[in-house]
């Protein structure tokens, strides 16, 4: 029941925050731009450690935050009751967490929309907010030119990616042109090697009924709405 009204809220207002202007107020403390710092610093004292393997730099990297959500959990429950405790929490993360899009890739808006939304939502359903902060973290860290190219960060990043990556490459066929999307997909996912991001690109393409920006842009937002629904499937399920 969490994650299934946290998803809900927090959808809601993300909503809210990109056509009410009071609504910035919200984007703005959404801002990311601590990231930077808190990696530099973090980077710094795992070097002091004499830590090299880079999958242990990215648990240590990730941990911290880890142990924050769950220090906040605990202060909120404390606060206000299990109940609403857990619920505001995880609201307020999800909330953080997608659309945000100081991390976006540079990419096109078919992976930038998995990426910052339906990836989050995917693994938001399945572990919670620690499962919306993994994604977002290896999301955001993958944008770093300091660790852009490593090759740990972005092994991590396509496992996370492969399974949620070919839902939405079908949901773009569901939503959009289904006949040249759906075949579209068929192909490409018989590519099992295929990038994600490459997955995503020729499969939201394929859905397209036109190539103007307006029929892409409502595209991805009937696929938002729809990843809101399979999200709460997972959750229920």
């Amino acid at each position: 029941m969490e994650k299934f009204l946290a998803i809900i809220v927090a959808v809601m207002v993300e909503r809210w925050t990109r056509y009410i202007p009071g609504g910035q107020i919200i984007a703005r403390v959404r801002s990311s731009n601590w990231l930077g710092l808190y990696l530099a610093k973090m980077g710094e004292l795992i070097g002091k450690l004499g830590v090299k393997q880079s999958y242990m730099v990215f648990f240590l990297l990730l941990l911290p935050l880890v142990l924050l959500v769950f220090i906040a959990k605990i202060v909120f429950c404390h606060l206000l009751g299990k109940i609403i405790g857990s619920l505001l929490v995880a609201t307020l993360l999800l909330l953080y967490f997608i659309g945000n899009k100081e991390v976006e890739a540079n990419s096109s808006d078919f992976v930038t929309a998995h990426e910052t939304n339906f990836g989050i939502l995917f693994w938001f359903a399945i572990l919670g907010p620690v499962g919306g902060l993994f994604y977002w973290f290896i999301v955001a860290v993958k944008q770093l030119k300091s660790l852009s190219e490593d090759s740990t960060i972005s092994l991590i990043h396509a496992l996370a990616a492969w399974v949620p990556a070919r839902i939405t490459g079908f949901v773009y066929a569901l939503v959009g042109n289904f006949t040249l999307g759906f075949n579209q997909w068929l192909t490409c996912i018989r590519a099992t090697s295929m990038p994600s991001s490459e997955f995503l690109e020729i499969c939201g393409r394929a859905a397209l009924d036109s190539s103007s920006a307006d029929e892409q842009t409502n595209l991805i937002d009937r696929a938002f709405i729809a990843w809101v629904v399979i999200s709460i499937l997972i959750v229920i399920v």
